[in-house]
C-alpha cells in the first residue's frame, strides 16, 4: 500500500511548478530542507536533502488550482555563506498522459546568514492532454492555450531566516510564453523553510 501511495505522488502531474528554488546555495551532505507554502493558489511542499556538499535531491509537490509533483535535482556551481551563490536546477515529472522538464539557474546574494536577495530564470516544457488540464482556463494567474508548451519563468525575492533553522521566503514569479497567458505580470509566493 505505501508503495502505491508513493507511486501516486511521484507519477501525478499537469504542468511544471509554478514554485522556484530560492536560493544559490545547497543544503549540504546529510542535510535535510523542508518548505511549505503558498504560491498561485497552489500549496507547496518541498522536501531536499543533500547528496553531497555542492549537489542536492528532492522531490516537490504542489496541489490546489493544479495538481503536479516534480523529482528535483540542484548542483551548486559556487557558494557562500555571504556573497554571491550560483546553482543549476533540473526538475522532472510524468505521469500516462502529461511529461513536464525544467531547467534553470539561480543566483543569490547572502548579505548575512539572515537575509539573502535570489533571482531563478528557468525554461519549462510541458507535453499534456485534457486529462489533467482544460485549455484556456485559468488557474490562478495562469492559463495553458496549447497542450504543448514551452515558456519562460522568472522568479525573484528574498530569504529571511530568522533563526539557523528556520525562515521565510518572499517572491514573485512572471512568465512568458506564446502557448500561455498570464491575468497579470507578476504571481506573489512565500515559503516556510526548515533547515535539519
Amino acid at each position: 500500500m505505501k508503495f502505491l501511495v508513493l507511486v501516486f505522488f511521484l507519477t501525478s502531474c499537469s504542468i511544471a511548478p509554478f514554485s522556484s528554488t530560492t536560493s544559490g546555495k545547497t543544503v549540504g551532505a546529510a542535510n535535510f530542507q523542508a518548505e511549505v507554502g503558498n504560491i498561485n493558489n497552489n500549496f507547496i511542499l518541498r522536501l531536499g536533502t543533500g547528496l553531497s556538499p555542492d549537489f542536492d535531491m528532492g522531490l516537490l509537490m504542489e496541489f490546489g488550482s493544479l495538481a503536479t509533483t516534480a523529482l528535483f535535482l540542484k548542483y551548486a556551481l559556487f557558494q557562500n555563506d555571504t556573497g554571491p551563490s550560483m546553482a543549476l536546477e533540473f526538475g522532472y515529472g510524468s505521469s500516462e498522459t502529461s511529461t513536464f522538464y525544467y531547467s534553470g539557474l539561480t543566483a543569490s546574494l547572502a548579505f548575512n546568514k539572515a537575509f539573502e536577495l535570489f533571482i531563478a530564470p528557468r525554461v519549462n516544457s510541458v507535453v499534456t492532454d485534457n486529462a489533467d488540464i482544460n485549455l484556456n482556463q485559468d488557474y490562478g494567474n495562469f492559463r495553458l492555450l496549447s497542450y504543448e508548451a514551452t515558456y519562460l519563468q522568472l522568479t525573484y525575492g528574498f530569504n529571511l531566516f530568522f533563526t539557523d533553522s528556520a525562515g521565510v521566503a518572499l517572491y514573485s514569479s512572471y512568465f512568458k510564453g506564446d502557448q500561455i497567458e498570464t491575468l497579470s505580470d507578476s504571481t506573489f509566493g512565500a515559503n516556510f523553510i526548515f533547515k535539519y
